[in-house]
């Protein structure tokens, strides 16, 4: 696919509640992490988990956000700290929809993961890093 590496996965989060997504990118390198900031804010009571991810290089998957987030732009609440990534009043497969969509007819290349790595949480990033090393 491409000779960068595949260093960045695209995510999307619902928080179980509501018809609102969540549409985010993170380094491979910084998901723990970036699992664990979302964890804090929830505790103990709530495993925090990204429905769907996807994997690439991070210039196709920045470019998979930024398309997103102007397909939905209507659809985004506002700037403020929080909001600038919830998608509101759409379901699961329309999101689904546009992911194909980008892949299929915008050429933005990325990797489906496993289904066994989904819902992905941070007990599965060890696995994960072992999946994208296998794409290379």
């Amino acid at each position: 696919m491409s000779t960068r590496p595949i260093d960045y996965i695209f995510y999307l989060r619902n928080p179980g509640f509501g018809n609102s997504w969540k549409c985010g990118i993170s380094s491979i390198s910084n998901a723990w992490s970036r699992l664990g900031t979302y964890q804090n804010a929830f505790g103990p009571e709530y495993k925090e988990n990204w429905k769907h991810i996807f994997v690439g290089e991070s210039r196709q998957i920045k470019m998979l956000e930024r398309k997103f987030k102007q397909r939905y732009s209507d659809k985004i609440s506002g700037g403020d700290a929080g909001y600038s990534e919830w998608i509101t009043d759409i379901t699961e497969e329309e999101l689904l929809g546009a992911v194909k969509f980008f892949r299929d007819e915008c050429f933005i290349k990325f990797y489906d993961v496993p289904d066994e790595l989904l819902p992905f949480t941070s007990d599965y990033v060890d696995e994960l890093k072992e999946y994208v090393a296998g794409l290379s």
